[in-house]
This record gives structure tokens, C-alpha cells and sequence, in this order.
């Protein structure tokens, strides 16, 4: 599926680096949050390929926090939030998921060192364009502490943002 193209069923992206995924509504919560990830992970820093297929991601409600893909890459790139494009493995771990909301924990490490955690909120977007697909409405940002086994310890306020 290319950028400029609308939701289908069927085809699951498999390319470690593709950065051009678009929305589906085959793919579950957990797997559009991993293939978000996987998109910023191989970020072009020149065209930021990476980022813009993170917004094609974002809920029609995200969309109006954040509305110029410019501000979308500035969030992005801003110091709470770089360490989604730099990071050398991440950990999923989905939290909750009823049949329109999904809760999705990304804890990400550079060189064995925790460097971010973020709670995907992703909604099952209802009517639309993207009427039954899982979109992303929040990344909420939560300051955490390094354990000495270098597990992360959420605090318990949360940073949250339009991601």
C-alpha cells in the first residue's frame, strides 16, 4: 500500500524497512503500533518518510491536535520523543483492548539503556474513510527511572501529547 492510497483488507506490510504503510482494517492494535515503530525506526532524516507514515497512522481526531505533518515531525524530533527513532530494541506490551479502544506500552533501549516509554491510545476509528481501522489518537509520554537491573519504572504522572 502506498502513501496516497486508502485502506484495504489483506496484505499485511513485511518489509523491515517499508515506510510507506498506510492504514488497513486487517491489522490489530498491537500491529499498527509495531509497524509505526518500525517506520520511525528507519526514518529518513532528509525526507522523513518514516515520521509521515506515523501521521498516516494518526485518528482523524489526532489529526486535528497536530495539523501540519511540519508540526507532526517537530513533535516527533523533540527531545521526549526522539528516542522512537533511535532506539535499537523496543518492547511491546498491550495494557487494554475492547472492540474500539486499545492501549499499547512501547518501552524502547539504546545499548541496553531504557531511553523512552510511551502509551500508544489507538481507537477503532468508526465511519469514515477508515471506517473499522485502528488509528492512533495519543502517544503519552511517561517520565520513567532506570532500575539497577535497567528495567524502566513509570512515574506516576504521565506526559501526554498528540502523537
Amino acid at each position: 500500500v502506498t502513501a496516497g492510497e486508502g485502506p484495504r483488507r489483506g496484505g499485511a506490510d513485511t518489509a523491515p524497512r517499508n515506510v510507506r504503510p498506510a492504514p488497513t482494517c486487517d491489522r490489530s492494535s498491537l500491529l499498527v503500533v509495531q509497524i509505526q515503530m518500525n517506520a520511525l525506526k528507519y526514518n529518513n532524516d532528509t525526507t522523513n518518510d518514516g515520521i509521515r507514515a506515523v501521521r498516516r497512522f494518526a485518528s482523524p481526531r489526532n489529526r486535528q491536535t497536530i495539523a501540519t505533518v511540519d508540526e507532526f515531525v517537530r513533535t516527533i524530533r523533540s527531545p521526549t520523543y526522539s528516542p522512537m527513532l533511535s532506539y535499537d530494541s523496543v518492547r511491546y506490551t498491550p495494557v487494554q483492548e475492547s472492540d474500539d479502544y486499545a492501549q499499547v506500552q512501547v518501552l524502547t533501549r539504546e545499548n541496553d539503556t531504557v531511553t523512552g516509554q510511551y502509551y500508544f491510545r489507538l481507537r477503532n476509528v468508526d465511519g469514515g474513510e477508515y471506517d473499522g481501522c485502528w488509528m492512533t489518537d495519543a502517544v503519552v509520554a511517561t517520565p520513567q527511572t532506570v532500575t539497577a537491573s535497567g528495567s524502566g519504572v513509570a512515574h506516576p504522572e504521565g506526559r501526554p501529547a498528540a502523537g
